[in-house]
């Protein structure tokens, strides 16, 4: 066999070696829920009076029904605006339209409704 002939052969067999098809195998299952790291104005806050609140989280989430889910306490009369309801995001955006009681504690419940992406 020639030296050309054996190089043929050679790059073939390298070339053919080159692409393996298969599934990548990823990594270990993401268990842990997203968490909450820093919100705007500070979590149990006295004396809000913006019409905004910024919740952050560790890791990108997305929004769930939830227009459904979501219960203040005690109730607003105009809806709330929350963003961004399509897209993952770190932050969720809380924009009031009603004006709060003062010497009132509100609770935002979101249930089921912030999910880690992928879920």
């Amino acid at each position: 066999m020639s030296l050309r002939n054996f190089l043929l052969v050679f790059s073939l067999l390298l070339l053919l070696s080159c692409a393996r098809r298969g599934r990548p195998e990823g990594g270990p299952k993401d268990f842990d829920k997203p968490i909450m790291v820093k919100a705007d104005p500070d979590f149990k806050s006295l004396h809000f009076d913006e019409d905004e609140i910024k919740i952050y989280f560790d890791e990108y989430v997305k929004l769930k029904d939830v227009n459904s889910e979501l219960i203040v306490s005690p109730p607003l009369k105009y809806p709330l605006v929350i963003s961004p309801l399509g897209s993952p995001s770190k932050k969720i955006t809380i924009k009031l339209k009603d004006t709060l009681q003062e010497d009132a504690t509100y609770t935002f419940n979101f249930a089921q409704s912030i999910l880690e992406v992928g879920s």
